[in-house]
């Protein structure tokens, strides 16, 4: 029974048993000693995630509820997630869809190799702030957390950190709202957009024009 207000109403409730999620993560190359890594889970549905710490030989376990959920790395050393699967089939777009009760293992491989772009969005070559710039990635991407968005600062400067290595286009507009992570959305973009390319580990300096506000 429960009270409310004035009032007093049953409610029969009926808990569904969580899914057990385990996993194991291995790293494509050796991260330095002493670097802490946790796996983080992401609600797809609810926003919410929470995280756990990874035992010495890589491997993990916790309880969620049966609602898709996007796992992610997180620690003392900027990693990405390289490939995905569940219980060997493998997972395009990131996300782990379990239903109540289940239990799945996840095999991760991580990968370090990330690097940082940097630069100016510019008008007739002058600084502009407040634009969006998008870095997509060249080949496209079904997984959402691929493409990144930077709100320029008042010097009209950008700061990718972390990002894992490729090829990317990279592109710079007036309109804040633009949904970059829908390649819909930004497919009149990419003409006109900057390839860059992303070492390892490397720096890029890169100045983009800041385009006109296109239709689809």
């Amino acid at each position: 029974m429960v009270d409310v207000g004035s009032g007093e109403f049953t409610f029969d409730l009926t808990l569904q048993p969580s899914a057990l999620i385990t996993g194991t993560v291995t790293y494509k190359n050796p991260l330095p000693p002493h670097v802490r890594e946790y796996i983080g889970i992401d609600n797809e549905i609810a926003g919410r995630g929470f995280g756990t710490a990874f035992g010495p030989d890589g491997s993990f376990a916790f309880h969620v509820g049966g609602t898709p959920f996007r796992p992610r790395l997180y620690g003392t050393a900027p990693t990405f997630i390289e490939e995905l699967s569940v219980d060997g089939r493998a997972v395009k777009d990131g996300v782990v869809d379990v239903s109540e009760g289940a239990s799945v293992h996840l095999t991760i491989l991580a990968s370090d190799e990330v690097g940082n772009v940097n630069g100016f969005a510019v008008s007739d070559d002058r600084p502009v702030p407040a634009v969006l710039v998008v870095l997509a990635p060249a080949a496209g991407s079904p997984n959402p957390t691929n493409y990144r968005g930077f709100q320029t600062e008042y010097d009209g400067s950008f700061d990718y950190v972390a990002v894992k290595a490729g090829d990317y286009l990279l592109f710079a507009v007036d309109p804040l709202d633009l949904e970059y992570t829908k390649p819909e959305a930004i497919r009149p973009y990419l003409q006109s957009a900057t390839p860059v390319h992303i070492a390892s580990h490397a720096v890029v300096e890169q100045r983009v024009p800041v385009a006109a506000a296109k239709q689809n």
